[in-house]
């Protein structure tokens, strides 16, 4: 066990308001340290992050299996615990939608989207600005995108939250069990619609997956339901997280609120900086091919390591005063979005999202009034973000 994981309960519900303190003791006098609750590595250095990321050859992305749904888990992987060649069998199938020239073709959207979405939030006394803004962004987009009927759409945000708690809930529970039979129904719809794609083509997302069931891909069934999913819960979380990270900052800092208003031109920049300092996603796994070492310590092969981003995005080695969210500086080195071969596909569209939501929340944050005292945080070591942001107009 880490020496320090006795002094920091790192995975217990109070680790969830703060993870830093312990990311950097852990920086500094464990960098490669055994968590024995969790039966892994934690690397928190972001030259050993990167590293990592990068040796594909000595460490394979099919840890990130430790995250999937436990009904999921019988041999369908997706790109994210895949290793080559299958991943990039998978990731070319969709890969030029995600450029960001090829989501161009949604950015009208998107705006749309935000514009309904902010109407709402105007026409409320007191609102939630992850349930009514954070949330319904990216589920309402992806959604779209897959191709979901308008008709399901209440369904689809039902379900995609189903996942989520699957996903990121650290404790059995009724609700974890009730989001499991929804999460059942998930599945079977997405395996329907690509039913319904095989009868009649569309240029959808699933379109797409169904139309690379032919050579040269070769995708499966079970791989494009596994697909969908991954689109579903991979997309909502990054953007949801953000949006609602950056918002506390920004509220917790006037003077950089204030340079943003002032100059929205720059509110691209201080998205890299909020994903850099709130790092949306906390962590990814891999797991060792073979016996290896990171900095001089012995990997078992079969063990994982649990790939810290929001340590390494928080290392002073790289980054100046780190725990200082500051959208001047240079955060072309973070790994918010992962590095190398699994580089977030939706790393653009998260990117487009987040600038839409800010560019028309920002002006109206200075009339905003607070309706928390206290914030609550995903109950989750993976994914980090608040789960409500109630707020109300200033009188």
């Amino acid at each position: 066990m880490s020496t320090l994981e006795g002094r920091f309960d790192f995975l217990g519900p109070g680790s969830h308001q703060n993870p830093y303190p312990f990311y950097a003791a852990l920086r500094e006098h464990e960098p490669v340290s055994w968590i024995e609750r969790e039966r892994l590595w934690i690397v928190t250095r972001h030259q050993d992050v990167v590293d990592v990321l990068r040796r594909i050859d000595d460490f394979s992305a099919v840890a990130n299996e430790r995250q999937e749904p436990q009904s999921e888990r019988r041999g369908t992987p997706n790109i994210i615990t895949m290793d080559r060649p299958d991943h990039d069998r998978l990731r070319q199938i969709l890969q030029r939608r995600f450029t960001n020239r090829g989501l161009s073709r949604y950015q009208a959207r998107i705006d749309e989207i935000v514009a309904e979405l902010m109407t709402g939030v105007r026409a409320s006394g007191r609102f939630d600005l992850v349930r009514d803004v954070s949330v319904p962004l990216p589920v309402t987009m992806i959604a779209e995108a897959l191709g979901i009927e308008l008709e399901r759409l209440d369904d689809f945000k039902r379900w995609s939250d189903a996942l989520v708690k699957v996903i990121t809930l650290s404790h059995e529970s009724e609700e974890a069990a009730a989001a499991r039979v929804d999460l059942r129904e998930l599945i079977d719809y997405f395996s329907a619609t690509a039913d319904r794609r095989r009868e009649c083509a569309s240029d959808d997302l699933v379109g797409m997956l169904v139309e690379a069931e032919q050579e040269p891909y070769r995708i499966s069934p079970r791989e494009i339901v596994s697909y969908c999913l991954l689109l579903l819960a991979a997309g909502n979380e990054t953007t949801t997280n953000l949006i609602g990270g950056m918002i506390i900052e920004l509220l917790e800092q006037p003077s950089q609120l204030n340079r943003l208003v002032a100059s929205p031109e720059i509110i691209p920049q201080a998205i890299e900086e909020g994903l850099r300092y709130c790092s949306p996603v906390q962590v990814l796994f891999r797991r060792a091919k073979h016996d290896t070492e990171i900095r001089g310590v012995s990997i078992k092969a079969g063990q994982d390591i649990a790939v810290s981003y929001a340590a390494a995005n928080r290392d002073p080695r790289v980054f100046e005063d780190p725990d200082t969210f500051d959208i001047d500086r240079d955060t072309s080195q973070h790994v918010a979005f992962g590095y190398g071969l699994h580089h977030c596909l939706g790393a653009h569209l998260a990117r487009r999202e987040a600038t839409a939501a800010l560019t028309r929340l920002i002006p109206l944050l200075p009339d905003m009034r607070k309706e928390y005292e206290a914030i609550e945080w995903v109950d989750s070591w993976v994914v980090r973000g608040p789960k409500s942001l109630p707020m109300a107009w200033a009188a």
